[in-house]
């Protein structure tokens, strides 16, 4: 009885916080914009986001991270208008792997985007987000974005 009751209460709990809180992973959307993939949040609420880390990693037996840059105060602010493009710099930011030649981007391959981010003026409450996407050659030149949600295998132009 005793265990059924705790049961119960822990599903009361985390009814509670889904209702009145928000789930700390949600889901990044990617977009073409000025020729280069770019990333932003898939957020039902519409919030404003300020961005404090963000990875980018080839998807493979053995992920390889092809640009990575954390971010202090000021961070960026992200919402409904706004995406994060690849390779964007910002102030106060800390390019820890840049990104190369070696790492540019191919048609064909699977790639994650992930993003830690907090509200404007609440550091303390952080949700990261997460998803995939893979690109294409363009009949007219540059890149097609195919946005693929958390379904990595979704790419219809796998190599």
């Amino acid at each position: 009885m005793k265990q059924v009751v705790i049961v119960i209460i822990a599903l009361i709990v985390s009814s509670c916080y889904s209702i009145f809180g928000h789930p700390s992973m949600g889901r990044t959307y990617t977009i073409e914009k000025d020729g280069v993939p770019c990333f932003a949040l898939a957020d039902p609420d519409w919030k404003d986001w300020e961005a404090g880390y963000i990875r980018l990693t080839e998807k493979g037996e053995s992920p390889k991270v092809i640009w990575e840059v954390g971010i202090d105060p000021p961070r960026p602010v992200i919402n409904k208008k706004d995406c994060v493009a690849l390779g964007q710099t910002f102030e106060n930011s800390e390019v820890l792997v840049p990104l190369s030649s070696e790492g540019m981007l191919k048609a064909g391959r699977v790639y994650g985007i992930s993003m830690n981010t907090s509200p404007v003026g609440d550091d303390r409450a952080g949700r990261a987000y997460s998803g995939y996407f893979c690109l294409s050659e363009s009949p007219s030149g540059g890149w097609v974005v195919h946005d693929l949600g958390v379904k990595p295998d979704a790419c219809p132009v796998a190599q």
